[in-house]
C-alpha cells in the first residue's frame, strides 16, 4: 500500500526562491531551424535587411494573431521590469 500524500500548508505570499547570479551565464537564444523560419516567413540565412524584414514580419503577425499581441506585450512587460 502507498504512503499518504500530505500537501505543504497553504501560504497567501508564496516563498520566491533567491536568484542565482550568472545562473543563465553561456545561454543564448533559441535559434529557429530553416523549416520554422521558412513557414515564418522569414529568410532561412541571414540578409542584409534582416531587421526590416523581421519588424515587417512581426507586425504582419501581431496584426493577424491577437494571442501573439498578448504574448509579445507580457514579454516586453516582464523585461522591463527586471
Amino acid at each position: 500500500m502507498s504512503e499518504a500524500v500530505t500537501a505543504p500548508a497553504y501560504r497567501i505570499i508564496p516563498i520566491i526562491p533567491v536568484l542565482k547570479p550568472g545562473a543563465m551565464e553561456g545561454s543564448g537564444p533559441y535559434v529557429a531551424n530553416d523549416k520554422i523560419q521558412g513557414a515564418l516567413g522569414f529568410p532561412g540565412e541571414l540578409v542584409d535587411d534582416w531587421h526590416d524584414q523581421a519588424i515587417a514580419k512581426m507586425g504582419e503577425l501581431l496584426g493577424k494573431y491577437r494571442s501573439l499581441k498578448y504574448t509579445w506585450t507580457a514579454a516586453c512587460i516582464a523585461e522591463h521590469a527586471r
